[in-house]
């Protein structure tokens, strides 16, 4: 089974990245679809399941996503000590 989109990424729109991953899911969802119509191989629809090539970049932009939120957003548990580091990172920024 294939999954896309926000069916397969559950991210925050803090870094506004859901869609850019979606639209790569489709990318390599079509380039699978392609090559099973085109060698009439239902088995290639299988092919990339061992294939971890989108893997680095959904981790990238989950990591991406899940940072900005916790640069952005005030955690209710938030110790001084962590606001301290949280207005730091947002001073860093250029």
């Amino acid at each position: 089974m294939r999954l896309a989109g926000d069916a397969a990424h559950t991210l925050p729109p803090t870094g506004a990245t859901g869609l850019h991953l979606a639209l790569a899911d489709v990318r390599v969802l079509t380039e699978v679809l392609e090559r099973a119509v085109r060698t009439k191989d239902l088995d290639a629809l299988d092919d990339d399941d061992d294939e971890p090539r989108p893997l680095p970049r959904v981790w990238r932009t989950q990591h991406f996503s899940s940072w900005m939120t916790t640069m952005l957003h005030r955690a209710e548990s938030a110790s001084d000590a962590d606001l301290r580091r949280q207005q730091g990172e947002l001073l860093s920024l250029p």
